[in-house]
């Protein structure tokens, strides 16, 4: 046998923005609304966190709440990464990811080393090329 509570008072303390929402989910009565998640509450147009917030203290009151959502297990949303093969979220773990960012710097210092040396030597070719010591084809 079902032990069925009135809640009917508590349908009446609702805000017309908690009671049309509920409309709006096509339940009839909080017993109704308790099989609803908050996502399927959400996609309702003008639900917010607000009106859920409303609707948890209401169904709360009855002894209710929302049906939950079951968790996926950690392993359906697991991706490997590409670099080192741990199990993430990513296709690059922050490990690698940090890796990679430090690399880059490595990268850009070497280049600028590199320009700067060929900047000496080129400096140092052209003072070499206007030594009157040096011998010059222009002459």
């Amino acid at each position: 046998m079902t032990h069925h509570v009135n809640t009917d008072h508590l349908i009446d303390e609702m805000s017309t923005r908690a009671y049309h929402a509920m409309l709006n989910s096509r339940a009839l009565s909080l017993e109704e609304l308790s099989t609803k998640t908050e996502k399927d509450m959400l996609r309702i147009k003008n639900v917010g966190k607000k009106t859920i917030k409303e609707l948890q203290s209401i169904l709360a009151k009855a002894g209710l709440q929302f049906k939950s959502i079951p968790k996926k297990r950690r392993s359906e949303k697991s991706i490997k990464c590409r670099l080192c093969g741990r199990s993430g979220k990513t296709e690059l773990c922050k490990n690698c990811t940090a890796l990679i960012r430090s690399l880059k710097v490595v990268v850009k210092q070497i280049a600028a080393i590199v320009i700067y040396k060929e900047d000496q030597k080129s400096e140092s070719h052209l003072k070499r090329a206007g030594d009157p010591g040096s011998f010059n084809h222009a002459k």
